[in-house]
């Protein structure tokens, strides 16, 4: 005979509905750029490269500037991608001019920081697309565009 698993009490069994969920997180999320790119910007006359900075001096200085949550990786163009968990730390980086000594201009990433979604809501067939994008605002949409299928 198999074993049965135990059920967790720390837990419900059914799910909880999307309504509910929004009402203890929060409707108003704060929303901000969690990926940003750190271009480096070099003379050639310095004769320094991205590639050659050391793997340890980058996470030492976003760990003295943003502190330990973080994820960075480099891109394949050189750059360093830069992925932050709270508004505060994003900003702090943009503030920044200067990274590991070499000067800097941090910008957001052009699609990593957007997402795309479909609504097939028969009730909002009949309003417009600048009534759902102000319906839509709370939730930090920016653009409505219909669809049409054959």
């Amino acid at each position: 005979m198999a074993k049965s698993f135990p059920l967790l009490n720390d837990r419900s069994l059914k799910r909880n509905r999307t309504d509910e969920i929004s009402k203890r997180t929060g409707s108003n999320c704060d929303h901000f750029p969690r990926f940003l790119v750190i271009p480096f910007i070099h003379s050639l006359a310095d004769n320094v490269s991205v590639a050659g900075l050391s793997v340890f001096l980058i996470a030492k200085t976003l760990a003295n500037l943003i502190g330990k949550k973080y994820d960075a990786k480099k891109l394949s163009s050189g750059d360093l991608l830069v992925e932050v968990s709270q508004k505060q730390h994003a900003n702090t980086l943009f503030k920044q001019k200067q990274f590991a000594h070499l000067d800097v201009y941090i910008t957001t990433h052009r699609s990593l920081n957007t997402v795309q979604g479909v609504i097939s809501q028969r009730d909002l067939m009949r309003e417009t697309e600048a009534d759902l994008r102000e319906g839509f605002r709370e939730q930090g949409v920016v653009a409505i565009r219909r669809i049409t299928i054959r």
